[in-house]
């Protein structure tokens, strides 16, 4: 991510992510198109929507003159690990508040976030979800912070320079929706507001509960936007039920593109089961984004029992 200094360049890459147009059985049948995003290939750290929600957060931290780049997340976190090789290679220290107790073996992407030199805190759960409402409260002088999944005013900047990007591919005359999982809300609030109206934003939420639809209903506003809820499975970073492993297995062996288990599984999933019940307009086109964050598979080796399509982590 480093060598993406200015705005043309961020838009000049986005511009360039591939399309995959998919196979799925409902959708085909249905007469529905479905073009696949391909943002996990952006960038081999800050893959997907992290490559977008980090470029102005980096730029505000600059201007400011920080030293260190503090933020949130848990054990398997694709922002704490996109954050933590960012900071590297911008030349910033960086900190990060763990959701809960140390354990007795880090996970894989806190061993790698550590060894690209992030700090790790480990913060008891109420703290963290003080530090989520309200932001830490021992900020050093030469210290940034950045939200949990990057999701403030400059995160949702970037992500519009994705909604730019998507929009570019699309504008005809048939019904067109983009359709992306959904946690915090700020890459969907980026992209819809810089699609036209014509152009629906369909947000699958991954959390289980609809507790916090309100919240992310106010941080949205009005416009040109939906979120569906019923396609989290077990919870958020939980072990997914068997019909959605067995999609994930059959995807995964049909177009050998690499899923994440925890956000464009989901997403898939939504747009094929609803495809299904007749949701989606025939003729419709639907562009999915690949959210990337592939290193969080290995917290579902367990559940993946097929040959892996090829990808590369590089640390």
């Amino acid at each position: 991510m480093g060598a993406c200094e200015s705005e043309t360049e961020l838009l000049r890459r986005a511009l360039q992510v591939p399309y995959h147009r998919l196979e799925l059985p409902a959708c085909d049948k249905g007469g529905v198109e479905v073009l696949l995003r391909r943002d996990d290939l952006i960038d081999p750290h800050a893959s997907g929507n992290k490559f977008y929600k980090l470029f102005y957060n980096l730029k505000a931290a600059q201007r400011a003159g920080a030293t260190r780049l503090v933020t949130a997340g848990g054990a398997w976190s694709n922002h704490l690990y996109a954050l933590a090789h960012t900071a590297r290679n911008a030349g910033f220290l960086s900190r990060a508040l763990v959701r809960g107790e140390r354990p007795g073996k880090l996970s894989q992407t806190l061993q790698d976030a550590e060894r690209v030199g992030m700090e790790l805190v480990f913060v008891s759960r109420d703290h963290y979800r003080s530090i989520c409402q309200q932001g830490p409260n021992d900020l050093g002088a030469g210290d940034y912070y950045i939200p949990e999944g990057g999701a403030n005013g400059a995160g949702e900047k970037g992500a519009a320079v994705l909604g730019q990007a998507i929009g570019a591919k699309l504008g005809s005359s048939r019904p067109e929706f983009v359709c992306m999982a959904v946690g915090t809300g700020g890459t969907l609030k980026g992209v819809a507001q810089a699609l036209p109206p014509s152009i629906s934003c369909v947000g699958v939420s991954v959390l289980k509960a609809p507790a916090g639809s309100s919240a992310i209903g106010r941080a949205m506003g009005a416009g040109n936007w939906r979120l569906l809820w019923g396609f989290a499975g077990n919870g958020y970073g939980r072990a997914l039920p068997e019909p959605m492993v067995k999609f994930w297995r059959d995807f995964e062996l049909k177009h050998q593109i690499p899923l994440d288990p925890v956000y464009t599984v989901k997403a898939l999933y939504a747009v094929e089961s609803l495809a299904a019940q007749g949701y989606w307009p025939r003729n419709s086109r639907i562009i999915v984004v690949h959210s990337g964050g592939l290193q969080g598979r290995r917290g579902f080796a367990a559940q993946i029992k097929w040959p892996e399509p090829t990808y590369s982590l590089c640390c």
